[in-house]
């Protein structure tokens, strides 16, 4: 899922990437609309850098452990075969 540019959030941790490749940003954060809850949630933030397209982008996932590659990766798969994120 991609993240609109106008999102409030708090970023929780931000997380090493690597000196050379596309991820420019991988951080843990929560919304703080959410934050009135009585259970916190946290999302993965991944921002790459397209340079087919020379444009940035940023994903947004549940998946916390994954590496932000495969979390850049996931999303464009979704894209190509929804069937596989959202079988009945």
């Amino acid at each position: 899922m991609r993240l609109k540019d106008n999102a409030d959030y708090l970023v929780v941790e931000r997380r090493p990437v690597p000196a050379r490749g596309k991820v420019l940003a991988d951080e843990v954060i929560s919304f703080y609309g959410l934050s009135g809850e009585s259970r916190e949630y946290f999302f993965r933030r991944v921002e790459i850098y397209d340079a087919e397209q020379q444009r940035r982008l940023v994903f947004l996932s549940n998946h916390l452990q994954f590496a932000p590659t495969t979390v850049d990766g996931s999303a464009k798969m979704a894209k190509l075969k929804p069937e596989i994120f959202h079988s009945p």
